[in-house]
């Protein structure tokens, strides 16, 4: 309960600060990284559930488009949660999909994130890719930090026995 009263007012201040600053901010730069966090933190359904609910109504607050950015990041969540709990160490199944390291999964979930929401109006707007490159370079500057941040305290946390580590 605690961390769900600490991730909604993250998430609060994260949007405050999107729409304080639009011109050094972009929309859900901030936001992104600390709802990925906030989903894979427990691993549970309640938190995937949460997060993606927290990404629909930041759509509905600020439509962009489609909303891809929160069924693409929830699917991919699910998918990672998935594949961590199909390995079964006692009896020596495993499956054969892709598994990426715990520590490198909010940074992917990230840079995948901002393709989701540069990528459509990418698309929809004929454009060159060195004018986009800035758009790119402005989330990536802030969100990629920010989820290097976020995952350093997420692994801290789970060595100092804050958070579940299996």
């Amino acid at each position: 309960m605690k961390i769900l009263l600490i991730l909604c007012t993250g998430v609060w201040g994260a949007m405050v600060l999107e729409q304080a600053r639009p011109d050094l901010l972009p929309t859900g730069a901030i936001l992104l990284p600390l709802v990925i966090v906030g989903m894979l933190w427990n691993r549970t359904a309640g938190g995937v559930f949460a997060g993606g609910l927290i990404l629909v109504i930041d759509w509905i607050a600020r439509p962009q488009g489609l909303p891809l950015l929160p069924v693409v990041v929830t699917f991919c969540v699910v998918l990672i949660v998935i594949s961590r709990a199909a390995d079964d160490p006692w009896t020596g199944q495993r499956t054969r999909r892709l598994r990426i390291p715990e520590w490198m999964q909010p940074t992917v979930l990230v840079v995948i994130g901002i393709a989701v929401l540069v990528g459509p109006a990418m698309i929809d707007q004929p454009t060159s890719l060195s004018a986009v490159l800035p758009v790119i370079g402005k989330y990536a500057m802030t969100a990629l930090p920010w989820s290097l941040l976020l995952t350093g305290l997420m692994r801290l946390a789970g060595e100092f026995g804050f958070r579940r580590l299996t």
